[in-house]
């Protein structure tokens, strides 16, 4: 597991504003936060290599809660400690016929 939970608690940002995945090799993970609302936000990445599980932030950010399992689902990515991480949140409608994510 990768552990994240200190470098986001030195970034020290009072909000969780999103969670993006890069589908490379090794997978890229950006986190944005930011601070009383400013419009600067700082940003945290993270190579997790193909396997591998990330810690999740949500001790810290509630809202990493939806964005880390939308990621989760996206990219196949587990976050451990997210009760919904691998959890469906999207609607299976079609088979993926073109470019998919995973």
């Amino acid at each position: 597991m990768i552990k994240i939970l200190s470098k986001a608690k030195r970034i020290s940002a009072d909000r969780l504003v999103s969670v993006t995945g890069i589908k490379e090799e090794p997978f890229l993970l950006y986190y944005h936060f930011s601070k009383n609302n400013q419009l600067k936000m700082k940003e945290l990445k993270i190579e997790v290599p193909k396997g591998e599980s990330v810690e999740s932030l949500i001790s810290l950010y509630a809202n990493a809660e939806i964005l880390e399992a939308e990621t989760a689902e996206m990219f196949g990515i587990t976050f451990e400690g997210n009760p919904s991480s691998g959890k469906r949140l999207f609607r299976e409608e079609k088979k993926c016929t073109g470019q998919c994510f995973q």
